[in-house]
This record gives C-alpha cells, structure tokens and sequence, in this order.
C-alpha cells in the first residue's frame, strides 16, 4: 500500500521542499541584514546571500522537476542540496562565527531538516552517520575540547531526536495518506457502480446524462453536430410476460452486448436508460 502512494510521497516532498527553500531564502535574506548594517561584517552578510541564492536555486529545481513526472530520484537530488546547504550554514554559524560557544543553531537545523520530509529510516540513519562525524571532526579541530564535548552531546540528541521525531512524523503523514487513497478508491468505485447498469453492463440515465453534457460542449467547440438515436425493443412487454423475466432478462443482456461492442469498435457511447430503451 505505501508503495501506491509513492507518487503521493513524492509530491508531498517536492511541495514541502519548494515551500521550506522559499521561506529559508527569505529569511536569509532577511537576517543578512544584521551583519550589514549592525555587525558590519560583510563577509558574513556575503555568505548569507550566497546561501539565500543557493536556496533559491533549489527551490527553481523543485518548481522544474514539478513540472515533469515527480520521480523519487530527482526529488532526491533537491533533497540532498536542500540538507547539505542547510548543514554547512548550520555548521558555519555554531562552529566558525562562534568557536566559543555551544552549537544550539546546528542542534536546531539539523532537527527541523528531517521533519518537513518523509525519509526512508536507512537513508535517515545513513545521513545523521555522515553529518555528525563531519560535524565531530570541525568542532574538534576548531573549538576547545569543553565545547566540543557539548556540541557532540548535542549532535547525539539532535541526530537521535531527528530520526525518532521523522519516523513518527512520516508514519502519521503515510498512514494519512494511505486512509486518503483508501477513500477516494471507494468513492471512485461507488461513483463508477452509480452510473452503471448491472445486468447489461451499460450506462444508465444518470451515466447517459453525465456523458451527453460532455459530448455536446466537445461538439460545440469543435463545430460539429451530435447524433443521437432512440431504440425501443419492441412488444418487449408481451414477451417478457409470455417467457418470463429470466429470458427478458437474456434479451437485454444480448442487446447490452451489441452495444458493448459498437462502443468498443466504433468509439461511440450508448446506454440503457429505460426498460428496454437504449440509446447511443
């Protein structure tokens, strides 16, 4: 069942991650401010641009790729970009503009990165794996041993906080969409059963009145006139009292079938929406 809503996951992930770039650029841009005009750092207020414009750049491949069929592999890709920027801002702000300090911001970031997304558990594992052994290995060689032991006391809860809180969040997300797809299935059946007759496989008036709105707008955009014929069976009454309705019955299955097949061989539609009255 989660591998049907697959196409589901991925359009949840391409949404989440072309909003989440939207808004991060924004803020970037926003907060690159304060070393400009307070700070006056400009190499600071430099790197917040190059990130915000970054962001941008991944959020025009989300709006892209949305566009083709979603695949998993591309939205992928974004989400690498998307978590590897994320991570080195996170890493510059808690490690280079601060070594003397505790790295909350990268405890933060590296949290919020793993919920806006539904992540396969492994691939998850695999990632928190990679980006606290890169993050272990700068705050070793940058800051003192005090902080580095904090910041790797951080790094483990954030890294095992993440994982947990994403798997909850991607069940809850996956069992809803699941609950989703299970409803619009039956909807679909309970419309489809609703505008079908049962015992000729037709049609029936509601079909042939939902049908006919479309068929006659098509024509009129095209210019071209609709045929409609009326078939009655005739003394069909006598005969169905004389033999019985098992072989009235067989009669209008018979007919059913004709029409069956001149919808299938000449394209055209037909339905039951009396009786014994057809039309096509």
């Amino acid at each position: 069942m989660i591998e049907g809503c697959r196409d589901l996951i991925n359009r949840y992930n391409a949404r989440r991650l072309r909003i989440i770039c939207l808004i991060a650029s924004l803020l970037l841009v926003i907060f690159s401010l304060f070393p400009l005009l307070i700070e006056k750092k400009t190499l600071k207020f430099i790197i917040y641009l190059t990130v915000a414009a970054f962001e941008l750049g991944i959020y025009g491949y989300t709006r892209y790729i949305q566009r083709k069929e979603l695949k998993r592999g591309p939205i992928a890709v974004g989400f690498l970009l998307f978590f590897s920027c994320i991570m080195t801002f996170a890493f510059y702000i808690g490690v280079i503009v601060r070594p003397e300090s505790q790295a909350v911001n990268f405890m933060v970031f590296f949290i919020c990165a793993q919920l806006f997304f539904i992540i396969d558990p492994l691939w998850n594992m695999v990632l928190n794996v990679v980006v606290v052994i890169i993050f272990s290995s700068l705050t070793f060689r940058i800051k003192p041993l005090v902080f580095w032991q904090f910041d790797m006391e951080n790094a483990a809860i954030a890294s095992v906080g993440g994982m947990i809180f994403s798997w909850q969040m991607s069940h809850l997300v996956i069992k809803e969409m699941i609950s989703v797809r299970r409803l619009e299935t039956e909807r679909n059946h309970f419309e489809a059963e609703s505008i079908r007759d049962d015992l000729t496989g037709l049609n029936n008036r509601r079909g042939f009145l939902h049908e006919v709105d479309f068929y006659i707008n098509a024509c009129q955009h095209v210019h071209q006139t609709v045929c409609v014929i009326m078939m009655d069976v005739d003394h069909f009454k006598f005969y169905n009292d004389y033999y019985g309705h098992p072989k009235g019955d067989q009669v209008l299955k018979a007919i059913g079938g004709v029409l069956s097949r001149l919808m299938a061989e000449e394209k055209v539609f037909a339905a039951r929406v009396g009786g014994e009255e057809f039309i096509t």
